[in-house]
């Protein structure tokens, strides 16, 4: 994740690579060529970044749970250390995990615009 930015280089970076490779082949002029890449580019879209991007995403509810402090019925009335009260380190852990699962959401909204583009 990219330190101020609201998604990953992950996209911009398979999406940059792929059309780099697009273009090569169609700067070849050879049929076959290009008809063999579209289908590994095809392949890499629909199986390995569509995977990529749902590992991400599939992680995201499980780890904002792990991290939500437990005891929320007045645990905020509560001191530190008290029974029912939220640990620091749960409490700095929530944020950075839903910052993580909203990256992975941004990433996955980001990789849709491109592939329309591609359509």
């Amino acid at each position: 994740v990219v330190p101020g930015s609201s998604t990953s280089s992950m996209v911009d970076d398979v999406f940059f690579i792929l059309r780099k490779c697009g273009v090569r082949a169609l700067a070849s002029g050879n049929v076959q060529v290009i008809s063999a890449l579209l289908m590994e580019l095809n392949n890499v879209l629909a199986n390995h970044l569509q995977h990529a991007l749902a590992a991400r995403l599939a992680l995201g509810p499980a780890r904002l749970l792990a991290a939500a402090p437990s005891g929320l019925e007045g645990s905020a009335a509560l001191g530190p250390g008290l029974p029912g009260s939220a640990s620091a380190a749960a409490l700095a852990a929530a944020p950075q995990a839903a910052y993580e699962f909203a990256v992975g959401l941004n990433n996955s909204d980001v990789a849709a615009d491109y592939v329309a583009k591609l359509k």
